[in-house]
């Protein structure tokens, strides 16, 4: 993949460092890893949106766990490997991620791992549990009909097992 999908809220207005450091690391450690010194993310630029109502967080929130299913990729957001968020975590989950070995030097400035904690979007931090429900029921009513309009254009969904056999720099199809 060349971007990802993400809701955030930036409560310090650092969000230009955070990409910055986020893809900066990201394209590094993978372009060592593939053997290539190409620019690795989209040329496109960044597309940040001010989501100001709760109604537009959770669109956002529904399109990011959907966007696999949209694509063809897997028959359901649960599937796709990597961070799922708010539908399948608890409040407050902290994932944990360890220091790339091959890209960082022993003994230098970066932590050996880093914690990312997964929080409440603000609108919706007085009802959790709540939340979760209307988001799940979006997710599952998104999914569902993405699955029938796959079904009824006899597209098929490529599938975890055949995503993870494509080379690293295939696109996913259109």
């Amino acid at each position: 993949s060349n971007h990802w999908h993400a809701v955030l809220t930036d409560t310090e207005t650092r969000i230009d460092e955070f990409l910055c450091y986020v893809h900066s690391l990201v394209a590094r450690v993978l372009n060592l890893n593939h053997g290539r010194r190409d620019g690795f993310w989209s040329r496109r630029p960044t597309s940040l949106v001010c989501l100001e109502t709760a109604d537009a967080v959770m669109r956002a929130l529904v399109y990011v766990h959907t966007n696999p299913v949209k694509a063809g990729l897997t028959r359901s957001g649960v599937e796709w490997p990597g961070l799922r968020g708010l539908v399948t975590h608890t409040t407050g989950h902290t994932g944990v991620q360890e220091r790339p070995r091959r890209f960082f030097r022993y003994g230098g400035p970066c932590p050996l791992r880093s914690r990312l904690r997964l929080t409440m979007p603000p609108q919706f931090a007085h009802a959790p549990e709540a939340f979760r429900a209307q988001l799940q029921a979006a997710v599952r009513q998104r999914e569902n009909q993405v699955r029938s309009a796959m079904k009824e254009n006899g597209k098929p969904f490529m599938g975890i097992s055949a995503i993870r056999r494509r080379r690293w720099d295939t696109r996913p199809p259109k």
